[in-house]
């Protein structure tokens, strides 16, 4: 048996970035039915996975609370759209303004492109960014878009829209979703 392991370990060697994730997840703990707040406010977790929060780290991921997770993303960037869908109603939700963008301090300072077209592929909205770790909310914890209110959303007619952020040449897109309230 011995020799079984020994021979696995020279011919598939552990990386160091898989001994890192070691001891990293407690999959007896992971809960997929725990409510947790919407904030984005993203945790790079010890598994290299990007969660939503530090409740969605613990209880969806089933990261063990002592590992090591900074605050931000693994990736080069993320970003968040809430409340989705939009209305010309929706107030300013819990966790702030309705777009942040999220970018890896190893990348700052950066710049960043914000764009919303509709189902046309017409131009509905354009922003640039430029975001440093100096920012209000200071390195990772999100740049926002302060253009992007509520208010901005009500001539929107009801329907969907393509959101693209782009940062270093990357693009991420989401799909957003005007709503009409009567």
């Amino acid at each position: 048996m011995l020799k079984k392991i020994l021979f696995f370990l020279m011919v598939f060697p552990l990386t160091a970035s898989a001994q890192v994730y070691i001891g990293c997840k407690d999959s007896s703990r992971v809960d997929p039915y725990h409510q947790c707040a919407e904030c984005y406010q993203p945790v790079c977790g010890c598994d290299g996975i990007t969660y939503r929060n530090a409740c969605a780290a613990f209880y969806w991921g089933g990261l063990v609370g002592t590992t090591p997770n900074q605050q931000g993303v693994c990736e080069n960037f993320g970003f968040d759209f809430v409340p989705n869908p939009v209305s010309g109603f929706s107030a300013t939700n819990s966790c702030g303004n309705i777009l942040n963008i999220f970018v890896n301090p190893k990348i700052l300072p950066t710049s960043a492109q914000v764009y919303i077209f509709d189902v046309f592929n017409r131009l509905q909205y354009s922003r640039y960014l430029y975001i440093t770790d100096n920012d209000r909310y200071g390195p990772g914890k999100g740049t926002p878009d302060d253009n992007l209110t509520p208010d901005f959303f009500a001539s929107f007619q009801k329907g969907i829209y393509i959101l693209v952020v782009g940062v270093n040449g990357e693009q991420k897109t989401k799909k957003i979703a005007k709503i009409n309230i009567e």
